[in-house]
């Protein structure tokens, strides 16, 4: 009888954790992006990334031993590390740039070289994110093919050299199928650099895209970066491990862009990115699936109505109202990370979440074909806590173009300026 009753405990104890686990909605994973497995590692989970709330207005950041790649990488001495505190990588997708930082200093500025297309199922990870695993050479049972100097920093992706056949012949590609690729003098500099655990932050720069004329940027474009861009990848299942024909039915794509501000960004307000009329206003409350303050607008788009999102707001401007027509440029509200924004972003860090750290703040911005939160189109094609088949939130199963969802960056700018 006293076995009974001991494992009855032990299978209410189980029964308790994952209901926690799983009572979070989707949304409050989408933007897990340390895993747990390396902070484990790291008991000073939170100690390498930084807190932006006293910032120095000028700081050389460089010392006598600093590398660089290029003499224009110099001007890095004076850029306030986006997230790094003491150790670890900050990799700029935009300019092809790895900087390197130890005990405050900035070591290295790097080249990458290689990168996946935008818009793809595997579109390499953009975020924050750890190192998991280093091996100087790992077979990919994904490509079939050895890569040297390995770094994973986010499930299937890796940081790695140049990728080589069994034969010894080397890949060719300019593009990668989701990892990012280094020269393989580059992967080796910083495969002796890294430690298990090291906080590795992957972003994109906004400082080479023209502005559409007729639309407005939602924050301050200046003092603006991507953290998270349409269609990165999250992983939602694990059932087709290194099986490459079907591997992307274990992932979920981004539905939208998640801009952040800059470290001593002043200006945090939110803005309409075109006329439009509220569509809808959502407040903090159990039914805003994660997304917390939220604010959508519509705007006739030549015969038809298309939608701009703007989520996780601190605050939503007072006296707005559904039905109201703004302008182009018109105060929403500010920059925060109410719901799920603030806990799901530091659901592992050793001293959670505060709300009240800028570097916390971002803004989940999208834009689609229905004013609601979920995908506009598709049905319930996510699952819930109950694993039955519901609506998906922030993120959903790839191609997002038939679910409803529309590519961010091309309805805010041009093309690239070369």
């Amino acid at each position: 009888m006293r076995k009974i009753v001991i494992l009855g405990v032990i299978i209410v104890i189980l029964v308790v954790g994952l209901s926690f686990v799983f009572s979070r909605s989707y949304y409050e994973f989408n933007f897990v992006a340390i895993s747990s497995s390396s902070a484990a590692q790291n008991d000073n989970s939170t100690s390498n990334i930084d807190s932006f709330n006293n910032l120095p207005s000028s700081r050389n950041y460089c010392s006598a031993e600093t590398k660089f790649s290029t003499e224009k990488d110099k001007q890095l001495c004076f850029q306030h590390p986006y997230f790094i505190k003491n150790r670890g990588l900050e990799i700029n997708l935009t300019d092809d740039k790895v900087t390197l930082y130890n005990k405050g200093k900035l070591v290295a500025v790097l080249p990458l070289r290689y990168q996946s297309p935008d818009n793809v199922w595997f579109e390499s990870p953009t975020g924050l994110y750890r190192i998991g695993t280093r091996e100087k050479l790992h077979w990919s049972t994904i490509g079939k093919v050895w890569m040297p100097y390995s770094m994973q920093y986010y499930e299937d992706f890796f940081l790695h050299g140049i990728p080589y056949y069994p034969n010894g012949v080397k890949l060719t590609s300019t593009v990668s199928g989701g990892c990012l690729r280094f020269a393989d003098d580059v992967a080796k500099k910083l495969y002796e650099f890294v430690q298990i655990g090291d906080p590795v932050f992957v972003y994109a720069a906004l400082d080479n895209l023209i502005p559409k004329k007729d639309v407005t940027f939602p924050l301050d474009l200046d003092s603006s970066y991507i953290y998270q861009r349409f269609y990165n990848p999250w992983r939602r299942y694990r059932r087709f491990a290194g099986d490459r024909a079907h591997l992307n039915l274990d992932y979920y794509n981004h539905t939208g862009v998640d801009f952040k501000l800059k470290p001593g960004a002043i200006d945090k307000n939110v803005y309409a990115v075109k006329k439009g009329k509220i569509a809808r206003i959502i407040n903090v409350s159990k039914n805003d699936h994660g997304m917390g303050n939220t604010v959508i607008l519509e705007h006739q788009i030549g015969k038809g109505q298309i939608y701009s999102l703007y989520a996780h707001l601190l605050s939503i401007k007072t006296g707005l109202k559904e039905g109201d027509t703004v302008q182009r440029g018109d105060m929403l509200g500010t920059i925060g990370n109410s719901g799920l924004g603030c806990l799901s972003y530091w659901r592992l860090g050793k001293d959670g979440c505060n709300s009240k750290d800028p570097s916390n703040e971002f803004l989940h911005f999208e834009i689609k074909t229905a004013p609601v939160l979920g995908n506009p189109s598709g049905g319930k094609i996510c699952r819930n806590k109950y694993n039955k088949n519901t609506f998906c939130y922030g993120y959903a199963p790839h191609p997002l173009s038939k679910l409803g969802y529309i590519d961010p960056m091309s309805f805010l700018f041009e093309t690239k300026n070369n």
